[in-house]
């Protein structure tokens, strides 16, 4: 069954009244994916692209990244959201520019109300993150989002139900909503497939990223939102595994090379674990890369059994979603007063290394 036909249930219309009317709740914590198990079916599921943009909820007037960050578009980004829904509804979406875009998405969101830039960004919204319907089926949130968005003019796409519109060459994104024409930065983001028994994910995957797509999500029609916490009905499929690091030093070229800007960075991630970031940065990041304190995000191919570092990793970009602070909260606890750190030269076992965060 299409996401645009699925009935109006009882159980929707009941759980739409408290959504509409009960008094503010607390702002709820983002649900978070899981990763593709492999050999795991999932028949029945729901398929979309994975955007690569920043994550976003939207209650109370503003938006705020998965890591507290605030974000301050122009009023008339969200006046349309402000207008329409009440102080309780809580939106779960991302703000995205297009595919292969996040650089310039993000310089933008870091600005204060930066109208010309503002101008380029959309908002889409994939589900409903308010405490009342957190215990509903995807399906049913999904269905409450319409009635609740209906006001500003929801319009319904093509119903595109079939994988040969996952692969490269039918990407048209029939499964993005725009809503009423005067707030087409307000999308709808919708499944464009549901698996069945012989979808090959890994294929959907690849054709979407030679498209320009990230990845896939993978929605369980009757998965609920789980807000703070890992979701098995929420799955993210990437064709590499990535992280976050922080920057904590830089190594510049020497000699003759001294002109080019930095030949790596030095960060440490979540593990304590430092290592030399050098593969992927452009010659513009070199010269003029993430000032120490940046927390960045990279790829790899696996974690080294021997090291305990990544493997091939290779620089992606600056999230500008989460700050140093929080980045530092994430991070391992320490056994002593000094942050210890394991620092990797190369391919030798790990050693260890006092250093202060601050």
């Amino acid at each position: 069954m299409s996401i645009s036909a699925l009935p109006s249930s009882s159980s929707v219309v009941a759980a739409l009244a408290p959504v509409v009317c009960s008094s503010a709740s607390s702002r709820p914590a983002f649900t978070l994916c899981s990763k593709a198990m492999k050999g795991q079916t999932y028949e029945g599921w729901l398929c979309a692209e994975k955007l690569d943009g920043v994550r976003a909820m939207w209650g109370r007037g503003r938006f705020q990244s998965r890591y507290g960050l605030a974000f301050r578009p122009p009023p008339w980004f969200s006046a349309a959201l402000e207008r329409h829904l009440g102080p309780n509804i809580f939106l779960d979406g991302e703000l995205w520019m297009g595919r292969q875009t996040f650089s310039e998405a993000a310089g933008i969101l870091r600005r204060q109300r930066c109208q010309q830039g503002w101008a380029k960004v959309q908002y889409h919204i994939y589900d409903l993150a308010s405490e009342e319907t957190a215990h509903l089926p995807y399906t049913e949130r999904f269905e409450i989002l319409k009635h609740l968005l209906w006001p500003i003019g929801v319009r319904e796409g093509s119903d595109s139900t079939n994988l040969a519109s996952a692969m490269a060459g039918g990407l048209d994104e029939p499964w993005m909503d725009p809503l009423h024409r005067e707030d087409r930065h307000i999308v709808l983001h919708k499944p464009f497939c549901t698996l069945d028994a012989d979808s090959d994910i890994t294929s959907i995957c690849e054709g979407m990223v030679k498209a320009g797509g990230e990845g896939l999500i993978l929605r369980d029609p009757q998965g609920k939102y789980h807000p703070g916490k890992r979701n098995p009905g929420i799955v993210k499929v990437k064709l590499h595994d990535d992280s976050e690091a922080l920057v904590i030093g830089h190594i510049t070229y020497q000699g003759r090379g001294s002109g080019r800007g930095v030949s790596s960075l030095v960060v440490v991630d979540r593990d304590r674990t430092i290592f030399k970031l050098g593969s992927g940065l452009t010659d513009e990041v070199r010269r003029d890369p993430p000032p120490v304190g940046t927390v960045i995000q990279y790829k790899y191919s696996e974690i080294s059994a021997l090291t305990g570092r990544p493997r091939f990793p290779v620089y992606l970009r600056e999230r500008a979603d989460m700050s140093k602070r929080r980045f530092l909260e994430e991070m391992r606890p320490s056994a002593g007063g000094l942050e210890e750190l394991n620092c990797v030269e190369d391919e030798q076992p790990s050693r260890n290394l006092d250093v202060k965060l601050t």
